[in-house]
């Protein structure tokens, strides 16, 4: 799995709660399910406090397939990776899998 994830539904640390989280104002979700199931809650902010992981989550995939991607050209190896996790750009290292549909 290639996708930052968590054991928890959302926060799991209830000492903390968002007063308004971020999942509820999405005017759109594309199964209708909650997207803060076993993931990270879209409301943390990355180092950068101007990123929350609703606009970076799925950079982390993007990065390894990069990483795999760079690995393969040093051993002057043809690469060819495939991920589920993708991110604008990640075509230039890697093609996108849609998952068993």
């Amino acid at each position: 799995m290639n996708e930052a994830s968590n054991f928890c539904n959302g926060n799991c640390h209830n000492s903390k709660p968002v007063a308004s989280p971020l999942y509820a104002k999405l005017p759109y979700t594309p199964t209708g399910e909650d997207l803060e199931t076993k993931a990270i809650p879209l409301d943390v902010l990355h180092f950068d406090p101007n990123y929350t992981e609703l606009d970076a989550h799925s950079i982390f995939g993007t990065q390894q397939v990069k990483a795999s991607h760079d690995w393969f050209k040093s051993q002057n190896k043809r690469p060819m990776i495939i991920s589920r996790s993708s991110f604008a750009g990640m075509g230039k290292y890697g093609s996108k899998w849609l998952g068993d549909n």
